[in-house]
Order: C-alpha cells, then structure tokens, then sequence
C-alpha cells in the first residue's frame, strides 16, 4: 500500500498547505503526490499553495526530473487558475536544488522560495492579498 508523501491542508483555503513526509517514496508514491495535485488543481482556482520541503532530503535525478515535466505540463494551468507556489525548506541544498528545477523550464508561474516557515506564512498572505486586490479591480 502507498503512502502519501504530501499531505495537504485546506483547511484554511484560499491558503492550502502542503507538507511532504519525512520518507523516501518509492516511484509509485512520488508520482502519487503529482496525481492528487493534479485533482485538487482541476478542481480549485485563485489559491496560494505553501509547500513545507522541510522533511525532504534531496531528491534523485529522476526525480527532479519527473518534477521539472510535471511543471512544465502544469505551467499554463496554474497561471491560467491564478495559484501561486512558496516554498518553504530550511535547507540550502534543497533550495539550490529547487533554484536549479527552475532554472530548467523557466516557470510563467509565481514561485517563492524560503528559508523559513515564518517567511513563508508571510508572502503566502501577501500573495493571497495580491490575489484578493486583483479580484476587487484594485
């Protein structure tokens, strides 16, 4: 049976959290945390999804590389349905790693990394605000 490497919390939506686990996913779990996202995303807009990286050692290659096709595949959609990413991972290495995932495909998507959940709780709610101006035509 699968685990499931990113739990998520909508709790709080239009801020939904996801924290992934503190394992390392088999193939089939990995690409597991991509097919829930892909549902929860065809069926929510206008969100801002804060990723807690914060358990996760770096990835494999191929890995990283099944992460930059899914957001290459998901790049318009997220801009067309206005959800914006932070990143949260107190690791360097992580955010190098994550740096260099964008520098790959080059996202048309907002994308934050930081350094600290404190840091990323505060440009999630700026983003949220952003989103809320532009839903009033402020």
């Amino acid at each position: 049976m699968a685990r499931e490497y990113l739990i998520l919390d909508t709790s709080a939506y239009p801020l939904v959290i996801g924290v992934f686990q503190d394992f390392v996913p088999t193939l089939e779990e990995f690409k597991g945390w991509q097919k829930m996202m892909d549902a929860y995303h065809a069926q929510h807009d206008n969100y801002v999804l804060l990723l807690d990286f914060s358990k996760v050692t770096v990835s494999s290659i191929e890995y990283r590389l099944l992460t930059v096709k899914w957001s290459r595949e998901n790049d318009d959609m997220f801009v067309r349905k206005n959800i914006k990413v932070v990143f949260y991972t107190p690791s360097l290495t992580t955010r190098v790693m994550m740096k260099a995932i964008q520098a790959m495909f080059r996202p048309k998507v907002k994308y934050v990394i930081v350094s600290s959940l404190q840091k990323g709780m505060t440009v999630a709610k700026q983003l949220l605000a952003e989103n809320r101006n532009v839903a009033a035509g402020k």
